[in-house]
């Protein structure tokens, strides 16, 4: 199922005690709980009639140590204090993926490659915590009411869906789930197209079923990190090549070309794409399982 937000807004009840659950209070409310795979196994698991757990396929959690060190190293070079932080940024369209950065004294940057240097790691297999390269939790079948998780190829599902703006893939698990979607308030407010589960699965949710391949560099690099500034480590773990620093400055440029540039950046993105669900579905059968 692939669903368009319009304008949708969830209420996270505070009251939901995660370590043991026994407690929830305001029962006459929507509680709504979005949370990590992992999560999942703390969550309280009776069936309550307004309680709704979402979860997430999950890539993998870095590590917080890492993230500071970054935002540290941002905030010397461009002499601010980071406001705020944008991984998903859409200003050049969900197909031409974006980090923008905003810092307290009013100035952005985005579209640079020494700010992207932070995911690069990550999706290197270098940062991420030990347990994400054997996640227990990688599987189809889960014991929220839905798991949500990115639809990048929604064209070859629905092209009028199309519009780069991102669109989200839903697998619900329970009859909960799929009545949430069905309730007024939600069909008003969302587009929804249902497909095929093993179709999506297969081309869009790897993440469900497969964890993330540890580096053979992750040791080497948390060793060095206690000798090296983020700089440093950057220059030799995940370096800014030519090819890199050229291709966001085609990036920016291709924008501004209508449809000619944006079906470029589409299927640059579809090929990335698809070279990471190839190395995802290969190591699948490690965790669990697709049937």
């Amino acid at each position: 199922m692939l669903a368009r937000k319009r304008k949708m807004q969830w209420k996270v009840i505070a009251s939901l005690l995660i370590e043991n659950g026994n407690q929830i209070t305001n029962s006459e409310m929507w509680k709504v709980v979005i949370y990590l795979p992992i999560k999942k196994g703390t969550l309280y698991k009776r069936n309550k009639e307004n309680l709704y757990l979402i979860d997430l396929a999950c890539h993998g959690v870095p590590s917080p140590g890492v993230f500071k060190d970054f935002i540290q190293f941002l905030e010397h070079k461009y002499k601010g204090k980071i406001s705020n932080f944008v991984f998903r940024d859409k200003t050049y369209g969900y197909s031409a993926t974006n980090i923008k950065v905003y810092f307290a004294n009013g100035k952005t940057i985005d579209c640079r490659n020494d700010i992207k240097t932070f995911t690069r790691l990550m999706f290197k297999g270098i940062t991420l915590r030990p347990s994400c390269y054997e996640c227990a939790f990688k599987t189809k079948h889960r014991v929220s009411d839905i798991t949500i998780f990115d639809c990048a190829l929604v064209g070859s599902y629905n092209k009028d869906m199309d519009d780069d703006i991102g669109t989200t893939s839903i697998l619900c698990h329970s009859d909960k789930g799929k009545k949430l979607l069905e309730q007024p308030d939600v069909i008003d407010k969302m587009r929804i197209k249902s497909v095929d589960s093993e179709e999506l699965i297969l081309t869009e949710g790897s993440m469900l079923i497969a964890s993330a391949k540890k580096s053979e560099n992750r040791e080497a690099f948390f060793h060095d990190r206690e000798l090296m500034t983020y700089e440093q480590l950057t220059n030799k773990y995940a370096p800014i090549t030519l090819k890199m620093i050229i291709g966001d400055i085609v990036k920016r440029s291709l924008r501004y070309t209508g449809p000619i540039g944006k079906a470029v950046i589409l299927y640059n993105k579809k090929k990335s794409i698809e070279k990471y669900q190839r190395e995802f579905m290969g190591r699948s059968g490690e965790n669990e399982t697709a049937d």
